[in-house]
């Protein structure tokens, strides 16, 4: 309890974390921002990839970012009256969430590594700049715990 224990075995083979998802997915079809496109390679860059169970990924995996941000945040809250407020939020704007989704995203017990995104405002749009800024914090961060290992 109070820690993310993602450096052991058995959560990375728990169903929680069995798929890697592309935030912005590798196709653009007009809902993404141009300058992640920009980069041939930056849709695979450690700031646009997250972890997500694998039921969810095939469910989001060519969504628009305002979509996928609902599902990340459904993941990644722990609050059920939370929960029930961005459901409805969804509902309201028009996107569908699947009732067999939203009971793996309850399930879910290792999310703390989407909680990044929990805060994210849902106006702003996912682009070269964000997915920059978030592989260099995801990679300081993992710098600094495991340098103490290597020294």
């Amino acid at each position: 309890v109070g820690k993310a224990d993602y450096l052991r075995l058995e959560k990375w083979t728990s169903e929680e974390l069995n798929s890697l998802e592309h935030i912005a997915p590798q196709n653009n079809k007009g809902e993404w921002s141009a300058t992640l496109y920009d980069d041939d390679e930056l849709y695979n860059n450690l700031g646009n990839l997250t972890l997500l169970p694998r039921g969810v990924n095939t469910s989001v995996s060519n969504k628009g970012w305002k979509e996928k941000l609902i599902y990340y945040k459904h993941l990644g809250e722990q609050d059920p009256d939370r929960l029930i407020e961005l459901t409805n939020k969804a509902k309201a704007d028009g996107i569908p969430l699947k009732d067999s989704n939203l009971e793996i995203l309850k399930k879910a017990k290792y999310a703390d590594h989407i909680r990044s995104l929990l805060n994210y405002p849902d106006n702003r749009e996912w682009n070269a700049d964000i997915v920059r800024k978030r592989s260099r914090k995801i990679l300081d961060a993992l710098w600094d715990r495991v340098i103490v290992w290597l020294e």
